[in-house]
Formats: C-alpha cells, sequence, structure tokens
C-alpha cells in the first residue's frame, strides 16, 4: 500500500513538473543578442529622451528585445504584475499595444503574430516623476506564447492567434531612479553617431521613415525624432 501511495505522489510531482515548463520559443535577449535566462533580474538603463511632444525627461528602459527563436509565426503577449511604483508611469508596448500603469496591478498586453526568427524591442519603461531621485519601479514579466490559428475571410486564408500554448520566461524588472548628471553628455548631438531606428511601437527600422522615430545612438542615448 505504501509503495502504491509513493508511486502516486511521485507521478504527481512529475506531472506538476511537466506544467511548470517554461516554453522557450520566444526569449528576452540584451542588445548584443545573449539570452536573458528566465529569473533573472533586470537593473535597468537610464535614458535622457528628447520628445518634441513632451519636451525633456528621463526613464528607465529594460534595453531587450523578445526574439522568436523558432522559423514560424508565433502569437505572444507580454503578462506583467507591477508590484511597486513610487511615482510616474511604468509603459508596456509589446508586440504592439501599449499599456501605461500607474498603480501596482496586474496587466497584459493585447497577444499579436510576430514572425518567424524575429527581433522586436520590448519597447518597456518607467517614465518617473522629474527629480525624484533614489525611487523605485518594481515588476516581473513573463512572455505568453499562443499558437496560431488559421482560418478564411471571404474565401482568403488568413492567420489569428489561437489557443494559449504556455508561459514563457519571466524576468524581474527593479529600477531604480538615479541622478542622471551621472550620464556623460546627456545633450545629443549629430557626432554621437545613430545606431538605430524603431517606429514608436519598437519594430526596427533600416532607415527613418517620415513621422515620429525612436533613435538609440551608438553611445547608448535615446531620443524621439519627428522625420518630415
Amino acid at each position: 500500500m505504501k509503495k502504491g501511495l509513493l508511486f502516486i505522489a511521485a507521478l504527481v510531482l512529475t506531472n506538476m513538473a511537466a506544467f511548470a515548463q517554461v516554453d522557450n520559443t520566444l526569449q528576452f535577449v540584451d542588445a548584443a543578442g545573449n539570452v536573458v535566462e528566465d529569473g533573472s533580474t533586470v537593473t535597468g538603463i537610464l535614458e535622457h529622451m528628447s520628445d518634441p511632444m513632451n519636451g525633456e525627461y528621463d526613464q528607465i528602459s529594460t534595453g531587450l528585445s523578445v526574439k522568436n527563436t523558432s522559423g514560424e509565426k508565433i502569437g505572444v503577449a507580454m503578462a506583467f504584475n507591477l508590484t511597486r511604483i513610487d511615482n510616474g508611469s511604468f509603459i508596456c508596448c509589446y508586440p504592439s499595444d501599449c499599456r501605461e500603469i500607474t498603480t501596482p496591478t496586474n496587466s497584459m498586453t493585447t497577444a499579436k503574430l510576430v514572425d518567424g526568427n524575429s527581433l522586436k524591442s520590448l519597447a518597456t519603461e518607467w517614465v518617473p516623476t522629474p527629480d525624484a531621485y533614489g525611487t523605485k519601479c518594481e515588476a516581473t514579466l513573463t512572455i505568453q506564447v499562443y499558437n496560431v490559428q488559421q482560418t478564411t475571410i471571404v474565401g482568403v486564408p488568413v492567420e489569428t492567434v489561437g489557443t494559449f500554448r504556455g508561459d514563457g520566461p519571466t524576468i524581474k524588472l527593479n529600477f531604480t531612479y538615479s541622478d542622471p548628471t551621472g550620464i556623460n553628455g546627456v545633450t545629443v548631438n549629430e557626432n554621437d553617431g545613430e545606431a538605430a531606428y524603431y517606429t514608436i511601437d519598437g519594430r526596427k527600422l533600416n532607415a527613418p521613415q517620415k513621422g515620429l522615430n525612436i533613435i538609440r545612438y551608438a553611445n547608448g542615448k535615446t531620443v524621439k525624432k519627428i522625420i518630415k
């Protein structure tokens, strides 16, 4: 009898472990393309922003992207648990729509399809109250993976987000707003060398386009610029 109970207990534990497995189809990666492992803590990057609409302000960004490691299209959403925000706004814009939160809560973005082997900016940051140095923002982010559903609309084959497949990796954000005077030369000029262009929703561009562009310079500074 005892052996039978032990066998059942072992079977239950095995099934629980199987359910707890992480789906690594999509992974967090840093600017160098290195995988940020499940359970890692990210301290963030302090960036001085220049926005024609909002003027000058500071934000703390993850500096991360999300990579689809498969060669196939897949559905993805970002679930987050904002556990602390001393002031300002927490903004998550992955994969396309944005969520802006000002108080601790659980939320998630709308699931969308991303292409196989794609790399897309996480586009998640905390915008603290100006000069509120020493304040904090803490959250956990979990990639949620969805299957692709094949359907037809007016006889035309269409791919849409299907059933939930499982949780991907989770990271913890631990942001502290430090005095930005520690950043060398926060004034951005053309001599800083433009490294990459992004749309407002984090999609990387080969060249700047008309409208609002996010420009990340080679020295790590980021600005928003309107191209006419």
